[in-house]
């Protein structure tokens, strides 16, 4: 990745953590999730943020560490997900999704440490790990006309080995499409925030 697709991939990560401010009322951390359901598979395994099950908005950001006791892999994700109806009244998704892998120690220490962590403290976890970057994912207007059995928009899904490898005109692709997702997310948090 050169250093101007990893500095866009942090101002990405910096615009999901913003619409999870835009859209406080809709967003709950992991340890809200536990106290009312105290069973949860999540108990002690994740921290950060998550769209409430009820949010109206139609947007689910995520913006958590999940390090389960059983495994030695934790995950960072920084995530926007939209599921809207065009207007032949197919699904189609707009998201983009940002997968890092974290130091399993420290993801441990943090999930511990879940009262204290904050979109800030999640940010710089993002601008500190940018080199770990192990997926992105970006979905533009994609959905399935059933009708006519057609995959409309575009879909990116980049894994690690090819995330070191990409070329700067595919950069500049996957950034327009990053942007334009964004946009529109952006857009959406904007309606749900003015009709509230």
């Amino acid at each position: 990745m050169t250093t101007k697709f990893k500095d866009y991939i942090n101002s990405v990560a910096d615009g999901i953590i913003a619409l999870s401010r835009q859209l406080d009322n809709e967003i709950e951390t992991w340890r809200d999730v536990v106290a009312r359901v105290p069973d949860s598979a999540n108990k002690g395994v994740s921290a950060g943020f998550i769209s409430k099950p009820n949010a109206t908005s139609g947007i689910e950001i995520v913006a958590d560490i999940q390090a389960p006791p059983t495994e030695q892999i934790a995950r960072f994700r920084i995530w926007a997900i939209e599921t809207v109806k065009d207007s032949d009244d197919n699904e189609r998704f707009n998201n983009i999704q940002l997968t890092y892998l974290l130091d399993y120690g420290k993801a441990r220490r943090l999930v511990e440490q879940a009262d204290s962590l904050t979109r800030e403290n999640l940010a710089t976890l993002a601008h500190d790990h940018v080199e770990q970057l192990t997926s992105i994912v970006i979905s533009n207007q994609t959905g399935l006309d059933v009708a006519a059995e057609q995959l409309l928009g575009k879909r990116y899904d980049i894994q690690s080995d090819k995330l070191s490898n990409l070329s700067e005109d595919f950069c500049d692709e996957l950034e327009l499409a990053m942007s334009t997702v964004l946009e529109r997310l952006k857009q959406t948090a904007t309606s749900v925030n003015l009709a509230q």
